[in-house]
């Protein structure tokens, strides 16, 4: 037998209390009495001639104190053993399949809550409970606590929009066990876990059906524009029904036949001119998160490209990949002084002083340059093969390009070798980037292998973004990658709560990792002639949406000794207490 509460033995004082009463002499006042059986009763009575009269034998007596002991029991929460840990762990998961509601409404995380308050009240006072909430970050809500603490830890869990690092929670607890001899780990979620030594698996949640939106496209026509969202049906077959808006307008509803288990194409009129398109589910079943999808028209900003030099065929091919891009063409000694250019080329030539703004690209540049911190050094003859470096190397073979002289550069990541020459590099200081080619496009057959313009096109999107490209839809948890303007003064996003994060200054900017709930952001520049604004759609991961299967109750070796602290038996001792009562009642009743 253990007690839960064992400061509920205070409440046997009241044994003492009940002594007292009967130890105490009692007063009595002179009466004229008409019998002698009466007299007799009044002799008996005032025999005692002391302050305390001598505790006789009464049924009453041991009933009353029958009733405080149970009493006193029941405060102190008796239970069977049940367990031999004295310290917990209680992981709790936090994905976003935790949100699925069941029939009554009721989520996963109101059940893990809820079991998991439960566990927590039926151990033993002293001991100890560390609560971990397991989301896209593993989060320790308390640590060695009492109950109450662990159990308003517990209350104020919420589940996220992500995945959960359950791995990294487990790992935290078994390196507590270490340090713990007897540990007891519970793991609270709708997911099953990797075997883990004393840990014991609480599932919660119900298999349910449920619908999401996987993506959503616009195609923008000459009557307006056409909407194709892709649903995903984790469920029996069944009817998927679509609302399509425009601009926060109701302006279609669709219906689609979908198979179990099958991805289906809904489509829906969007008006033209339309700014914003949102597909909805009306019938999404037991997930919320995944009912909507989102889709922005891109800003038509254009990018103005100063090029300086005697003429490249190459280079200006290059720059004509990209559709948005204005091209001035100026003299070395104009070009620094033109204004509010994106990105500044000179080719086999060098002002005195660079552009303090904007993005460069020096090819060929003089020997003795220094560009953003690369250093260019004296012609060589190549003595080795040209090989991609450590940035924009994706989607590169270099196969069979040839060089007749280069000049070798230091500082900054290199983009291509020649040998161990570094042939190309790039660099970036404060909001500002450079890439630097050394060596004349003339003197290469590199701009007739295919490999010039995926190489030009990756470094035209780093040093002149495409406005209209917008940022990548991300997902929960992720960090989102920014590529600011060169000429910005400062980058932010806001939240969907309206919340505005900053991200730069210091350039460059950092990524965004603040994307912890499901919803759309914008990502805003400041630049000297205003703001521009770019939307992008956190969601959450693909696979939280799948709550067709959930896990079982187990329990690893060892973990049998973290189940709760045994049957507790305060209901017993309550009912024991309420019979002593009734015939401690009636009995008195009797004698009176």
């Amino acid at each position: 037998m253990q007690f839960l509460e064992p400061m509920g033995a205070w409440a046997l004082l009241a044994l003492a209390a009940v002594l007292a009463f009967y130890l105490l002499k009692r007063q009595y006042e002179e009466r004229t009495v008409p019998s002698t059986y009466l007299w007799r009763m009044a002799l008996r009575d005032e025999s005692a001639s002391r302050p305390l009269e001598r505790l006789r034998r009464s049924l009453l007596l041991i009933l009353q104190l029958l009733a405080a002991a149970l009493f006193a029991l029941a405060l102190m929460r008796p239970a069977l053993p049940g367990h031999t840990a004295g310290e917990f762990v209680i992981v709790l998961d936090a994905s976003a399949s935790m949100q699925a509601a069941d029939e009554t409404g009721r989520t996963r995380m109101e059940e893990a809550r809820q079991r998991a308050e439960e566990l927590v009240r039926g151990l033993n006072a002293l001991d100890r409970v560390t609560v971990l909430r397991a989301g896209t970050n593993v989060d320790v809500l308390t640590s060695r606590a009492d109950r109450q603490t662990a159990i308003a830890a517990i209350r104020a869990a919420q589940s996220g929009s992500g995945g959960a690092r359950m791995e990294e929670a487990l790992s935290l607890a078994r390196a507590m066990a270490q340090e713990i001899e007897g540990l007891g780990i519970c793991v609270f979620s709708d997911a099953s876990i990797a075997p883990v030594e004393g840990a014991s698996l609480y599932a919660v949640g119900a298999a349910a059906e449920n619908r999401a939106l996987v993506s959503l496209a616009v195609e923008e026509t000459a009557s307006g524009g056409r909407a194709v969202a892709r649903v995903a049906n984790y469920g029996a077959a069944c009817e998927i029904q679509l609302e399509g808006y425009a601009d926060g307008v109701l302006c279609d509803v669709r219906t689609a036949q979908a198979g179990a288990g099958e991805t289906v194409s809904v489509s829906f009129d969007v008006p033209p001119g339309a700014q914003r398109v949102e597909a909805r589910l009306a019938n999404g079943g037991a997930l919320a998160l995944d009912d909507a999808r989102w889709w922005r028209r891109a800003e038509d900003a254009r990018r103005t490209v100063v090029l300086a030099g005697e003429g490249n065929l190459f280079l200006e091919a290059a720059l004509a990949l990209r559709a948005d891009i204005d091209v001035v063409r100026a003299s070395v000694e104009e070009a620094p002084a033109i204004e509010g250019a994106q990105l500044y080329i000179f080719d086999g030539v060098l002002p005195q002083t660079l552009p303090q703004s904007g993005s460069l690209l020096c090819v060929n540049p003089p020997e003795g340059a220094d560009i953003l911190g690369i250093s260019v050094a004296g012609a060589q003859t190549p003595q080795g093969a040209v090989h991609a470096g450590d940035r924009f190397s994706e989607n590169l073979s270099l196969a069979g390009v040839a060089l007749r002289t280069y000049r070798p550069l230091s500082g900054g990541e290199v983009i291509l070798l020649c040998g161990d020459d570094a042939i190309a590099a790039w660099a970036e200081s404060g909001a500002q980037r450079a890439a630097v080619i050394g060596f004349d496009l003339s003197d290469s057959n590199l701009p007739v292998k295919y490999d010039f313009p995926v190489l030009m096109l990756q470094l035209l999107d780093a040093l002149a973004p495409d406005a209209s490209m917008g940022v990548a839809d991300a997902v929960v948890g992720e960090a989102v990658p920014v590529t600011a303007s060169a000429r910005a003064e400062a980058v932010s996003v806001i939240t969907p709560a309206g919340e505005s994060v900053s991200l730069a200054p210091p350039f460059p900017a950092a990524p965004f990792t603040g994307a912890d709930e499901v919803g759309e952001y914008a990502l805003v520049e400041t630049l000297p002639e205003g703001e521009e604004r770019a939307w992008f759609a956190v969601y959450m991961p693909a696979a939280e949406s799948d709550v067709r299967a959930v896990a079982e109750d187990a329990a690893q070796a060892g973990g049998g000794a973290v189940r709760a602290a045994g049957r507790e038996m305060t209901m017993w001792a309550v009912l024991l207490l309420l019979a002593a009562l009734m015939l401690e009642w009636w009995v008195s009743r009797r004698e009176n």
